[in-house]
This record gives C-alpha cells, sequence and structure tokens, in this order.
C-alpha cells in the first residue's frame, strides 16, 4: 500500500513539472503575441528591438501610457504609433508646439485627421504622379546614412527641413524605398519651427522585421536632432488601451506589473493556470474525484449472497446456515424416495426404511446422525463439516438413481 502511495505522488510531481515546464512554454509564446507596435512584442510587428536598440545607444525609452498635456523636460523625441484611440485637436496642437519648441517628432502610419489638419498634411496631396520614376536624385540634405534608401523631391509647397546649417530648397524630402510599391510616399520630413517632424507609412514602420531592412537606417536619421543619453518617449495609449507603464518607467516596477507586463510573469501565471485546473480535476484537496457513470461496475446479484454470508458469519449467526442444510438434506432425500419432508427426524427415518429401494442401514445412521446435529446449533467448524457431509449424502443419493 505504501510502494503504490508512493509511486502514485512520483506520478503527481512528474505532471507537476512536466505542466509546469508546458506553462513557462506556453505564457513564453503568449508575451510574444503582443499587439502590434507593442514595445515588448518579440513577434514582426512588435517593437521590442527598437526599444533595446535605442536603450543600448544609451536613450532612456519610456512608456507614453496616455497623451499628457505637456512631455517632461528631459523628453527630446515621441514616437507615436496608430491605433484604435485618436488623437483629439487639444493633443495635435500640444505635440505641435511640443515640437517646434526644437523636439523631435516621429508619427507612424497616423492617419488621423486632427493630426493631418495641425501639421497641414494631406496624404492625397503627395501622390505617386507627383513623384520622378526615373532615377532617384541624390540627396539634398544629409537625413541619412549611406545606406539602400534614396530621396526624391515632391509636394514643392511644403517646408524642407534644414539640417547642419545649409538653407534646403523648398521642397518637402521624401523617402521611396526601393521594394515600396505604394501610391504615397514611405516617408516625409517636415520643419515644424526649430523641431522636426517625420511623417512615417506603415511601410516604413520601425517594427522588428522591418529594423533588418531600410527602417535601421531611418532610426539613425531620427537620432541625428536628439541629444544623446535624452529620454523618449514610446507610445503607449493608441496602439493598446490605457495600461500603465511600469515596464518603462525608471525605478523597480511593482510585482502585478511584473507579473501582466513581463514575459517570465505571464509564464508563471500560465503554469500556475495549468497546476490549478491539473489539481481541480484529479481532487487533490478538494475531494475525491467524481467517477464518470460508464466506468461505475455495477455489483453482481452473488455478491451480496457472499456479503450477507461474510455478515453473519462475523455476525456469528450460524443458525440460518445449519437450518438451510437441514432443509436442503430432507428435501432432497424427501424427493428421491417421495416422502414427507415435513416429518420428525424419527418418522422421517421411518418412512425411508419402507420406502421402496430403502437406503443401507449405515446410510440410515449417517442421515439421522446429521440431521440431529444440525438441529443442536453446531459451532463453525461442526457446521463447515455437517455442511460436507450433506453434500456427500446427496451426491450418493443421486448416484442411486442412475444405476
Amino acid at each position: 500500500m505504501r510502494r503504490h502511495a508512493s509511486r502514485e505522488t512520483l506520478l503527481s510531481l512528474l505532471v507537476i513539472l512536466l505542466l509546469l515546464a508546458g506553462g513557462l512554454a506556453l505564457g513564453w509564446r503568449i508575451s510574444t503575441l503582443r499587439p502590434a507596435y507593442h514595445p515588448q512584442s518579440k513577434g514582426p510587428t512588435g517593437t521590442l528591438a527598437l526599444k533595446t536598440w535605442l536603450e543600448r545607444m544609451g536613450f532612456q525609452v519610456r512608456g507614453l501610457p496616455v497623451v499628457m498635456p505637456q512631455p517632461p523636460a528631459d523628453v527630446e523625441m515621441i514616437l507615436l504609433f496608430p491605433g484604435s484611440a485618436s488623437v483629439t485637436a487639444q493633443d495635435a496642437k500640444m505635440l505641435h508646439d511640443w515640437a517646434a519648441e526644437g523636439h523631435t517628432l516621429v508619427l507612424v502610419a497616423m492617419d488621423d485627421f486632427a493630426l493631418d489638419t495641425q501639421f497641414s498634411l494631406k496624404r492625397t496631396d503627395l501622390s505617386a504622379e507627383l513623384i520622378p520614376k526615373t532615377s532617384p536624385l541624390a540627396q539634398d540634405i544629409p537625413l541619412l546614412p549611406e545606406g539602400p534608401a534614396s530621396l526624391r523631391p515632391a509636394a514643392p509647397s511644403l517646408q524642407a527641413l534644414k539640417s547642419h546649417g545649409t538653407p534646403a530648397p523648398a521642397t518637402l524630402p521624401v523617402l521611396s524605398q526601393r521594394a515600396d510599391a505604394a501610391r504615397f510616399p514611405a516617408v516625409m520630413v517636415q520643419k515644424i519651427g526649430k523641431g522636426t517632424v517625420w511623417h512615417v507609412t506603415a511601410q516604413a514602420a520601425p517594427t522588428n522585421q522591418a529594423l533588418q531592412k531600410d527602417a535601421g537606417y531611418l532610426v539613425l536619421a531620427w537620432l541625428r536632432t536628439v541629444p544623446e543619453g535624452s529620454a523618449i518617449l514610446m507610445d503607449l495609449y493608441h496602439p493598446l488601451s490605457p495600461i500603465p507603464a511600469h515596464a518603462f518607467q525608471p525605478g523597480k516596477p511593482g510585482l502585478l506589473g511584473q507579473l501582466l507586463h513581463t514575459s517570465w510573469g505571464v509564464a508563471i501565471l500560465a503554469a500556475a493556470t495549468l497546476m490549478f485546473l491539473f489539481l481541480l480535476i484529479q481532487g487533490r484537496r478538494l475531494g475525491p474525484a467524481i467517477p464518470s457513470p460508464q466506468t461505475i461496475r455495477r455489483r453482481e446479484a452473488a455478491e451480496y449472497v457472499v456479503a450477507m454470508a461474510q455478515l453473519k458469519q462475523r455476525a456469528r449467526q450460524r443458525h440460518t446456515v445449519a437450518r438451510h442444510q437441514y432443509r436442503r438434506l430432507r428435501i432432497g432425500l424427501a424427493r428421491h424416495w417421495s416422502i414427507d419432508p415435513s416429518l420428525p427426524i424419527e418418522a422421517f427415518i421411518t418412512a425411508l426404511q419402507e420406502a421402496n429401494d430403502p437406503p443401507s442401514p449405515a446410510m440410515l445412521q449417517r442421515i439421522e446422525t446429521v440431521l440431529t446435529a444440525l438441529e443442536r446449533a453446531p459451532s463453525e467448524a461442526q457446521l463447515v463439516r455437517l455442511a460436507a457431509e450433506v453434500d456427500a449424502i446427496l451426491e450418493q443419493t443421486a448416484a442411486r438413481r442412475y444405476r
């Protein structure tokens, strides 16, 4: 019994360890399935690579859980991503004024009416027909490092960016990627006061997948107007529902923030859920497991007979068994010699002597002895011996029939 319990305990521990490992793997996988532009997403549309890259370069990357009335003084760059929440006219004006003070604003795929109105921009005005299809022009303004991207002139009504104190031509530099087959330009650069505003389409968004291609050179261009070691805000409000940005703020995050917004936290929650379900199904500490109706084996009638006999044996009630053997012997003999089984013992023996082909005197003496012993409430050992005698007498009587 102990060996069986020990084996069951070891199997339970093994199953729990397997569930824990599976929960960790499942949680780690779930942690990568973040929405697009999520700073912790490892998927193709996440921005974890951008966040890690900026941190390795010495910048302080923080989360922007809400569109604040005024960014902190140490923030020099804001990256705004699209989502279900739209930008209000008040927020768009705040961003415009903040960028005009000499900061850098990057609007990634922000097809928003308030922003287009505030920055005097319409995507339909920058159609592909306005961009020359022939050989790309050289960069009039050194915005991009040497890389696989090139600049083209477009929309002469928009003012161009001034770089390194050199007056730029009255054109808006447009980045046209070689693999970009979209109707509109991929990137537009705008000079607002002393600051810089980058309008980036989804084709040139700095996602994990895009950073392996031309977008890596584009990020370096953004950082040319950002002082080294300054703070950068990454938008969390628009791509997501409002969540606390514990993982991006300075200092140690809380336990709840670690569990909900980190890979290992989600993995621990998934493993704990699987372990709880396993214990619930197994009935650990919650009572025995409920068997299904198909697994319940119905008892047979013979089991009830055996159980009642064992019950009477333990209760030392042997008279019922003795009475049964007594009646069994009388009925068996009476049926063979056609006599009345209810006669007293002496009359019953006399009837056997007067019957046709009667038993031998030794058999009559044996029958009388067994009947008398069964009437006197024998002990358990005597009852076993007398039951064997009854079986032997009835077998010999049945054998006389076939002689």
